[in-house]
């Protein structure tokens, strides 16, 4: 639906709750999304293959996939809400690079890593996410979005990605 926010909580382990807030704009695409994280979602379950194809390849064509705008891993919505035409590159670091930016896929495998290592230490999560993904040129498809995260009492990081593929 067009111009809605929608509240998600998702039941992830240790009986715990992530919260997840999705804005979206004038044509129903998810602007961006924040969250906040206190475990994961064993099992990876919240994907969705064929949403995954049409927020990809139908709206970005070729090159691009349906990427998550916060990790399944972490209990957010595997279906349209929660995808964005992504740059492969950036998605999983498949096909030529899309920039000398930074990588996406990188940056979230840095994210998990650091959630495990919490939760195998015993210690809370307490991770909080912000995705934004502002739409370019063609709907559906951002030339570029930005990650803002932060554990508690950690610097916060903002890093952009390059959403588009190089020119040339």
């Amino acid at each position: 639906m067009a111009n809605v926010t929608y509240n998600v909580v998702a039941k992830v382990d240790g009986g715990l709750e992530n919260t997840f807030t999705y804005t979206t704009d004038a044509s129903g695409h998810a602007q961006g999304v924040s969250g906040r994280v206190t475990s994961t979602l064993a099992g990876d379950m919240n994907r969705n293959a064929w949403q995954q194809l049409l927020a990809g390849k139908r709206v970005g064509g070729l090159g691009y996939e349906g990427g998550h705008s916060a990790p399944s891993f972490l209990g957010a919505p595997g279906e349209r809400i929660g995808l964005f035409a992504q740059h492969q590159f950036q998605n999983r670091g498949a096909g030529a690079p899309n920039g000398d930016g930074a990588a996406f896929y990188k940056e979230e495998a840095k994210i998990m890593d650091e959630v495990k290592r919490r939760l195998e230490a015993g210690r809370p999560v307490d991770l909080n996410w912000s995705m934004d993904t502002p739409f370019g040129a063609k709907p559906g498809l951002p030339d570029s979005f930005k990650l803002v995260y932060w554990f508690d009492g950690q610097k916060v990081r903002a890093v952009p990605f390059r959403n588009l593929p190089m020119e040339g």
